[in-house]
């Protein structure tokens, strides 16, 4: 007669108590966290970043196209240029005023430190600009060599407009070998607080009379703000895919018990008693044919004599 085997029960699954620990739900929250910071700070910033770029890069597209207007058109007294004025073409007629001016430091030109040269230019309308030269060494600077002369008399400029750009440190000015030297461009202070002042200042283009290496428009690349936005959503989506992942895991593995099954118990034990029966007889020692019978008492045995 055969007996059907019984199917062996599922192990037991331990549910979502498992994850209802400290350690589980602290790392779920964490999780979270990241996920959250990731998507509604990091990633909006990110792309706060590259939308602001592209504006930038659309208003000097515009500004490049546009046709040169005359700087009192831009520049008032009041205020700084607007934002949508920044970068646009203007020219101004009018004279240097060539005993004020300053060396703004800390600027870069090609990888090399270098100083912007700025002076005060006074419009035929009697009101001031301040105006800037472009780049010069520093080292050159350093060693006594100054940059040329400006131009005297009236002279006529081109040049792009730029809002001011004070130091964020508000360092004081210093007096070097008799030069004036600045830690940032501020046309009110340069230009001495006067009512007729316009504020903002003008970068020269490399052909206006006393221009030296000529500051460019800012590179009109995307930049990579937009790829770290979507780099952002990805990570937070990731963290949470694994803390997901790791918690389905830990509530439906199922438990291990210790030791072995019954079944296998059984199996042990049945293999351990099947063994034939020829086996379990003992066999005999097997008596020693030279062995020699002990002598009887009273009588001599001769077998001693031999050996």
């Amino acid at each position: 007669m055969t007996l059907t085997e019984r199917p062996p029960t599922p192990p037991p699954r331990p549910g979502f108590r498992a994850i209802l620990t400290p350690g589980w739900l602290g790392l779920i929250a964490l999780a979270l966290v990241f996920a959250g910071a990731s998507w509604f700070v990091l990633a909006p910033w990110q792309y706060g970043r590259h939308v602001e770029r592209q504006a930038l890069n659309n208003q000097i597209e515009s500004a490049l196209a546009a046709t040169p207007v005359p700087v009192t058109d831009l520049l008032t007294t009041g205020a700084e240029p607007a934002d949508a004025s920044r970068f646009r073409l203007v020219t101004a007629s009018g004279t240097f005023v060539s005993g004020e001016q300053a060396y703004v430091r800390l600027r870069q030109q090609n990888g090399f430190s270098a100083a912007e040269v700025v002076l005060p230019f006074v419009l035929t309308d009697g009101t001031r600009i301040l105006v800037d030269r472009g780049y010069f060494s520093s080292d050159e600077l350093a060693a006594g060599t100054l940059p040329p002369d400006v131009p005297t008399g009236q002279v006529t400029l081109t040049g792009r407009v730029s809002g001011d750009q004070p130091d964020p440190s508000q360092r004081p000015e210093e007096q070097r070998a008799g030069r004036r030297e600045v830690y940032g461009i501020d046309s009110a202070a340069l230009l001495g607080s006067t009512p007729d002042a316009r504020l903002g200042f003008v970068q020269l283009i490399g052909s206006a009379p006393g221009a030296l290496a000529e500051i460019g428009v800012p590179d009109r690349d995307g930049g990579p703000f937009l790829s770290y936005a979507l780099q952002w959503v990805v990570f937070g989506a990731v963290a949470l895919l694994a803390a997901g992942v790791f918690a389905y895991r830990e509530v439906m593995e199922p438990i291990e018990e210790p030791g072995g099954s019954a079944e296998s118990a059984e199996s042990a034990g049945s293999a351990g008693s099947a063994e034939s029966p020829e086996s379990a007889e003992t066999e005999q020692p097997v008596a020693n044919a030279t062995s020699r019978k002990a002598p009887k008492p009273g009588k001599f045995d001769k077998s001693s004599l031999y050996d």
